[in-house]
């Protein structure tokens, strides 16, 4: 690995380090002071539960919870850092957004709090823009994340209780979503090779391609189209 790549890759798992690890400090906190996570909830269809929309995904109801929203959040923030800078940065706020709008319109009554809604967007959001750049190394990324977290798919359906399985299908869906929007933002130019950039020259080409008709090895005479014994009307 070169040293560009290798500063790259510490920089962005040292960002992802520090996410977590004021997650972590939130919930410590919170637990030292017994401060219950719910008032920082996201409330559906209740106005004063729209600051959710921001704090809920910073706050989890205890430890199990957090640590079980840790690990995916430290690959797939390290993983969209390192593949998708500028995309990624102009998705997160998106991801909030839209992810805890439709949990507010549509979700289950009740305060619904934890990361897991950024995770599952982050997720597919990976996925996808791996399948909509049609670029090798994305397209082997969006695998290895279907092999590791594939199972994530089972979040969106309503088969654990206690789970705002809302929050993981809106996640997933603003991910698929900001994926496809942002499909384009930091794809490199398509490389050129300097023949491409030649300009035509048909009378250059019908030389060669006459000079490769009539000339074999061995010849002694190299005949060019004006030698009136040429016959023209092979042209």
């Amino acid at each position: 690995m070169e040293r560009k790549d290798a500063r790259k890759l510490i920089q962005v798992l040292a960002t992802s380090a520090l996410v977590v690890s004021v997650l972590i400090l939130i919930h410590a906190v919170l637990w030292a002071s017994g401060i219950q996570p719910g008032i920082f909830g996201l409330v559906p269809r209740d106005w004063a539960g729209l600051v959710g929309v921001i704090t809920s995904p910073f706050v989890h109801a205890d430890w199990t919870h957090l640590l079980s929203n840790a690990g995916p959040l430290f690959v797939f923030i390290a993983a969209s850092l390192y593949f998708y800078r500028k995309a990624f940065f102009r998705s997160l706020p998106w991801m909030f957004f839209m992810t805890g709008i439709w949990v507010w319109i549509a979700g289950k009554s009740g305060p619904h709090i934890g990361a897991s809604g950024i995770a599952y967007a982050l997720a597919a959001f990976l996925f996808f823009s791996g399948i909509f750049r049609r670029n090798t190394q994305n397209l082997a990324l969006s695998l290895v994340i279907a092999f590791f977290y594939g199972s994530m798919i089972w979040g969106v359906l309503p088969v654990q209780p206690g789970v705002s399985w809302e929050s993981h299908l809106f996640g997933a869906l603003a991910g698929l979503f900001l994926a496809w929007y942002f499909r384009k933002l930091g794809v490199p130019p398509k490389k050129r090779y300097f023949w491409e950039d030649e300009a035509e020259n048909p009378e250059a080409d019908k030389q060669a391609i006459w000079n490769y008709r009539e000339n074999w090895s061995g010849a002694n005479q190299v005949i060019v189209p004006s030698d009136p014994n040429y016959p023209q009307d092979q042209w």
